[in-house]
């Protein structure tokens, strides 16, 4: 299976519905044909910059739910 490190810019750009091209990778990660990853600084930075207050909040827990969190180490 095809793994990849997502960044979050570009989970904010799919939660703003940005590019056809992302919600197809959101797709094959969903339908487990792409096994997702991000970092926890990752999730720290979607949190910080407000992605998880208001009308995104349950979009981006639905989407961190397919994705697996690396830990933050050296």
């Amino acid at each position: 299976m095809e793994k990849i490190l997502i960044d979050s810019d570009v989970i904010i750009d799919y939660l703003r519905g940005y590019t056809q091209r992302v919600k197809s990778l959101f797709f094959k990660i969903e339908r487990q044909k792409i096994k997702g990853f991000l970092s926890t600084v990752s999730i720290v930075e979607l949190y910080a910059g407000k992605m998880g207050n208001g009308t995104h909040e349950q979009s981006l827990l639905t989407l961190l739910s397919y994705l697996e969190a690396l830990p933050l180490n050296t």
